[in-house]
This record gives structure tokens, sequence and C-alpha cells, in this order.
């Protein structure tokens, strides 16, 4: 699911530079941030070349992760995903579900708020966070983060 929410947010994000670059900003050398800011067509072209975004493969991923939420959540055994206390499936279903989610207790103090993010790309976020795995890796990051 990592590739996949990559995919999805970079297609929804590379178009807004500022936003971008601001994300960077967390624990990257600023030196390496000034790269990116020159050469930002061509490190949205690498990224884009490297994981395959376009149009298409962004909405093969949305459509896949909503397939896995569904997946996961039908296997559930209750408040956590195996058993009854926080486990390695739980941290791993709320890391790579973190970029389509954008929890408020990610950690990173340089990614924006849901606020400050386009019109589309809030309503993409709140699709998985009306989600019941949506719900279940958002909890997770409220009283176990």
């Amino acid at each position: 699911m990592g590739v996949l929410t990559r995919i999805l947010m970079y297609q929804e994000m590379l178009p807004y530079k500022a936003i971008v670059l601001r994300s960077l900003a967390h624990q990257t050398p600023p030196h390496e941030v000034e790269w990116v800011r020159r050469l930002y067509p061509v490190f949205s072209m690498l990224i884009r070349r490297g994981l395959g975004v376009s149009a298409h493969s962004a909405q093969r991923a949305h459509d896949a992760i909503l397939g896995i939420f569904e997946e996961v959540e039908g296997q559930a055994e209750g408040e956590f995903l195996v058993g009854d206390t926080l486990s390695i499936a739980d941290i791993t279903l709320a890391a790579l579900a973190a970029p389509v989610l954008l929890p408020e207790q990610y950690g990173v103090s340089s990614l924006p708020t849901l606020t400050e993010l386009p019109d589309h790309v809030q309503d993409t976020i709140g699709r998985f966070r009306q989600t019941a795995c949506g719900q279940r890796a958002l909890r997770l990051y409220a009283t176990h983060r």
C-alpha cells in the first residue's frame, strides 16, 4: 500500500511546488531543498517516471487503496487488527495509510494541515478518512502516537 499512497499523493501534490518544498524542509538539509527548488521540473519528472505517476496510475492507486482498506477492515478482529493489543499490523496500517489520511498526530511539522491543501486534495483525503479503515488508522494516531 505504501507505493500506492505515494503515487496518489504525488499526482495530487506535485503541481503545488510551494507546498511540496515546505514539506521537504523537515529533516532535509537546506542546500538540498534549494536544489530541488531550482530544479523542481526535473525533480517532479524524476518522481513521476520513477514511480510511474500519472492521472491513470493515480486513479488505479486510489481504487486499490480503497480495496485494501475494505479488505483490512473485513479481517479486523476488534479494536486492533490482530488480538486485543496494539501490534505491528496496526502500526504498519497507520504508517502506510498516513499519506492519504494526513493525521494531525503524524509528527512531521513541515507537512501542511488539511485546510492548507487545495480543495480537491482535501476531498480525496476526506473520502479516505471517512472509511472504517481510515477511521481506525486515525484512531491509532490519536491514541497511540
